[in-house]
């Protein structure tokens, strides 16, 4: 089997500099090459590095329809892929990755490191051939995670910690059973939308004034990040606000500000105001799900009939049963 590794950017082939750690072009494809010689991995692969290489901080919707593009032009040349990426936005990238090829069975497999690979102790090199592990398995179809000895799948996955090498944690456990689009097809890539997408995160106390700025802006989509099960103060004046922006063609959609989140409006009083407003919930997506696949859905939708169908409509795993495992 021949694979391709994508190297993106990221701590794990960055070196320090005067200003902090800094991606190094150039220096990751021998120390990995390296790696799996000394390991007597059986693997083959060619190496593409970006120019130039990315800060994961700095990810942008060109930086995606780029990385989709190139999968998709490789995709009958390599039997999986392995895409080194920075963790800040790792479950971004993986979770709109998901959505944006279609018609793919073969792996895609993201991962990076919290410590360098130059540092002696780094968790980069392992992770590496987790990674690479994986992207060689006829089984696996879609877009995944791999970090600290464990495969994620790329569309229910989180950071949870800055420092620890736990880095990532499915909400709702891991679940890896293929769900989405599985009859080999024609791959494609959909780009995904620069519409704005923008969120508004309620906060005990706080005026409304935040809100009604942000609707000024008529972002094309608003999530209101709310508390629980999908709550929110209710007021005439945030009916009356909420009103006016899907009369100004806002999509508006409630997503909870909890960890294990599972948006219900039905259950209690106090998510009245959303419900009958016309919010559409987001289930138990995470941020990084719902804001990739809105992405998506707004490239290839304009109504927003079709968007909140297709939003609460599973594509692959974005929506997971609660307590899977």
């Amino acid at each position: 089997m021949k694979l391709l590794l994508i190297y993106t950017g990221g701590t794990i082939g960055m070196v320090p500099s005067d200003r902090g750690w800094r991606p190094q072009p150039g220096y990751l494809e021998s120390r990995i090459r390296s790696h799996v010689r000394q390991e007597d991995m059986d693997v083959e692969f060619d190496w593409l590095e970006y120019n130039p290489l990315i800060d994961s901080s700095h990810i942008n919707i060109a930086h995606w329809n780029t990385l989709a593009e190139d999968i998709v032009a490789h995709y009958h040349d390599y039997d999986g892929f392995v895409v080194l990426h920075g963790t800040d936005t790792m479950a971004y990238t993986s979770s709109i990755l998901n959505f944006m090829l279609r018609g793919t069975r073969k792996p895609v497999i993201l991962t990076g490191s919290q410590i360098p690979v130059w540092e002696s102790h780094t968790d980069g090199l392992d992770n590496v051939a987790l990674a690479l592990q994986h992207a060689q398995r006829r089984d696996l179809h879609e877009v995944y995670l791999a970090f600290n000895q464990t495969l994620f799948h790329g569309a229910h996955v989180t950071k949870i910690d800055t420092d620890g090498l736990k880095t990532f944690a499915a909400p709702h456990g891991v679940h890896l059973a293929a769900t989405g689009e599985k009859e080999a097809s024609q791959p494609r890539c959909i780009p995904a939308s620069d519409a704005a997408i923008e969120v508004y995160y309620c906060l005990p106390g706080n005026s409304l004034q935040g809100l009604s700025a942000l609707l000024k802006t008529q972002p094309r989509a608003l999530i209101m990040s709310t508390y629980g099960s999908g709550n929110a103060p209710d007021s005439p004046e945030l009916r009356e606000m909420l009103k006016v922006a899907q009369n100004q063609g806002t999509l508006l959609i409630n997503r909870s500000q909890c960890y294990r989140a599972n948006v219900d409006m039905d259950r209690y009083e106090a998510a009245a105001a959303l419900r009958e407003t016309g919010l559409i919930g987001s289930g138990t997506m995470t941020l990084e799900a719902l804001t990739a696949k809105l992405r998506v859905l707004l490239t290839l939708f304009d109504n927003d009939v079709d968007i909140a169908q297709q939003l609460l409509l599973p594509w692959t795993q974005e929506l997971p049963p609660i307590n899977a495992s």
